[in-house]
């Protein structure tokens, strides 16, 4: 006969068990991800001073718990509160980066000229110019911009 402590503690272990697998699977996925994410704005040249060690940390801090956990099973809890945090840690951080960071006075806002038109930052350039000599074509009216 089974007893009902077996069928609990079965269920328990089943349960950490499933529990170990997504947290392998998003450690794993996470590696990926930011080091995805770093590769592109590295790339593109838009790195934050702050990501320049934000991104490598949470790459070790997910490297480390994938093959903690994949060594030794009991660390789950552990590296559950290790990713929460280091999470947590960098996307606070980089929040009140922005939010103290001075304001620069550029944006949307800015970008109008003397008629309200937005001008996308180009007043009195080239493309000003260009833009307008092509409504000097036949057939082009300026109301069709």
């Amino acid at each position: 006969m089974v007893q009902n402590s077996d069928i609990i503690y079965s269920a328990s272990q089943h349960i950490d068990r499933l529990m170990r697998r997504v947290v392998l699977l998003m450690c794993g996925a996470g590696v990926l991800s930011v080091l995805a994410i770093w590769h592109m704005e590295v790339v593109d040249g838009t790195l934050e001073p702050f990501n320049r060690f934000g991104y490598p940390a949470m790459v070790l801090v997910f490297s480390i718990g994938f093959f903690a956990l994949w060594r030794f099973p009991a660390v789950l809890p552990w590296v559950r509160w290790a990713g929460f945090l280091s999470i947590c840690s960098v996307l606070m951080t980089d929040a009140v980066e922005e939010v103290l960071a001075p304001v620069t006075g550029h944006g949307p806002e800015n970008d109008h000229d003397d008629t309200g038109e937005a001008d996308g930052g180009l007043l009195g350039t080239e493309a000003d110019e260009d833009q307008d000599h092509a409504y000097d074509q036949p057939g082009i009216s300026k109301r069709h911009r």
